[in-house]
């Protein structure tokens, strides 16, 4: 179609071919996304309790006692293969390892069989027990891998 307006703009006219409606239907405008929020970093420090020779043994139960200005709390830790996974909170950078009696419910020094000397906690670190005695003050010795 040729046709003019009264402006003297070409008149445009779309035609139904085959059967369908020339117009399409609206699509709906793509709606922003919300990002997934990400979890939070973790800080994990790993034991390696050295085996049934050393304090793997005796169903004992394992802890991590952390302490800052601010308090102090024991962990409990959660095997994972083949060693034992404390969740350190934020702000805590010291800890001593602890085996426990796994008589004794309570987490308190009372309950405690063996410990290591205290140690600065090494993030995404393993802390082997090598030995019985052999680290601070006579406590059970290892080291960090």
């Amino acid at each position: 179609m040729t046709d003019k307006d009264s402006s003297g703009n070409y008149a445009v006219a779309f035609y139904d071919i085959g059967g369908t409606d020339p117009t399409p239907d609206p699509t709906t405008a793509p709606q922003p996304t919300t990002p997934t929020p990400t979890e939070a970093t973790k800080n994990y420090v790993y034991l390696n309790a050295g085996g049934s020779d050393l304090w793997d043994q005796a169903n004992a139960r394992f802890k991590l006692y952390v302490w800052n200005d601010d308090g102090e709390q024991w962990l409990t830790g959660t095997a994972v293969n083949g060693k034992y996974q404390f969740e350190v909170p934020a702000g805590y950078t010291d800890g001593i390892f602890v085996r426990m009696d796994p008589a004794k419910t309570a987490d308190d020094w009372d309950s405690v069989w063996n410990q290591t000397g205290d140690l600065t906690l090494q993030i995404g670190k393993t802390y082997t027990i090598t030995s019985w005695t052999g680290g601070d003050n006579g406590h059970s010795g290892g080291s960090w891998s």
